[in-house]
């Protein structure tokens, strides 16, 4: 009587070779991919923008609209969202920039005359040149900025050098904002039918496994990709407000940091709340740090007990150490673009573990007693 199970079974055999060969596929696709990546990306953030827009599109189509002018109307948002945003955030962000290049010079006064003997005076020591090394970094880098800021405002001559140098650069980025709106355009106008080809692939013997994996991998990234923009928002606004009010320098260039950081738990807040403290002690007086910690305190805890519960409902499940390990490595596979898409990716990795997971403890393999 042929084995059933063990290693010395066909059955066992088929399924080590099924598996060594699906390895071997996943390991050539991404390959491949690899090698696309210059296209692969617009192609995912296409993706992602049609994700976050069917429901809108959606709900237009339930009006009565057409889905083609729903499409043309959500896009248009888009953009004029991203327009606003240039014509009234970036000037801002031009004048933040000024002013803090501005006071470069009180900034390395200041590193000079009291970090430096803080230091020794605190250690009780006197390190070698430390001071004239000192002086000669912050009067470089004050020169440097000095000179990007008299540069920056002659827009003609710092576009005639980018250019100069830059030339695939400014053609790889206008295509990429041409070819986004395309892609997602296409993707919505035909969402729907794109959602059903996955199934249509499936053995019907796998379907209820398959229905019950895609509506978790939906479930999890609508809830992670649609919250988390909204939370990023709010969170951008509240930081950069609050740090405003206070009145240190940068405040609404480390609230903006500090809100689309907000993606990776604990991380995104202590690199926003360092920015902001360091200013905060470059600017001066104990009234600027407390304020500094008492905005940080606030708006965490709304969002610990408000904005992000309420928001973002159901949380994607990930551990924060995996959500690190995630942004690892996959910014040293994909490098800044692999950080981007690290949280969603290791969501869609701990669905279908979990669902593998499920089914192998319900397997007859499993709870089999002889």
């Amino acid at each position: 009587m042929a084995k059933k199970y063990g290693f010395g079974s066909a059955a066992r055999t088929h399924l080590y070779v099924q598996i060594a060969f699906i390895g071997l596929f996943i390991y050539i696709i991404l390959s491949f991919l690899s090698l696309l990546l210059p296209l692969l990306i617009p192609l995912i953030i296409s993706f992602a923008l049609a994700f976050f827009c069917n429901p809108l599109v959606s709900y237009l189509e339930k009006k009565k609209i057409p889905r083609t002018l729903g499409i043309l109307i959500i896009l248009l948002l888009v953009i004029a969202l991203f327009t606003v945003f240039i014509i009234f955030i970036v000037p801002l962000l031009a004048k933040e920039l000024k002013v803090f290049i501005g006071k470069i010079p009180g900034y390395s006064d200041q590193i000079k005359n009291w970090a430096i003997p803080w230091i020794e005076s605190t250690f009780k020591t006197r390190l070698p040149n430390l001071r004239e090394t000192a002086n000669t970094i912050t009067d470089r880098l004050s020169q440097d900025l000095s000179d990007i800021a008299s540069q920056a405002y002659v827009p003609l001559r710092r576009i005639a050098n980018f250019a100069a140098v830059g030339t695939f650069f400014i053609f790889s980025f206008v295509t990429t904002l041409f070819v986004i709106p395309f892609f997602t355009f296409f993707i919505l106008r035909d969402f729907e039918k794109l959602k059903r080809i996955p199934g249509r692939l499936i053995p019907p013997r796998h379907w209820d496994n398959f229905n019950t994996m895609s509506h978790g991998l939906n479930d999890t990234l609508s809830s992670w990709l649609r919250g988390q923009i909204v939370v990023m928002m709010i969170l951008g606004f509240l930081y950069s407000a609050g740090y405003s009010f206070v009145g240190i320098t940068l405040s609404l260039f480390i609230g903006l940091i500090t809100g689309f950081l907000a993606f990776v738990p604990y991380v995104g807040a202590f690199i926003g709340f360092l920015l902001a403290m360091s200013m905060a002690l470059l600017d001066g007086g104990w009234t600027k740090i407390l304020g500094v910690i008492f905005v940080f305190s606030l708006v965490q805890t709304l969002d610990a007990f408000f904005i992000t519960p309420n928001v973002l409902g159901k949380s994607v499940g990930l551990n924060p150490a995996i959500v690190v390990i995630a942004l690892i490595g996959f910014g040293i596979i994909w490098g800044f673009w692999g950080a981007l898409v690290a949280v969603p990716m290791a969501a869609i990795i701990n669905v279908i573990v979990r669902h593998f997971y499920i089914n192998y403890k319900n397997s007859v393999y499993f709870n089999r007693i002889d």
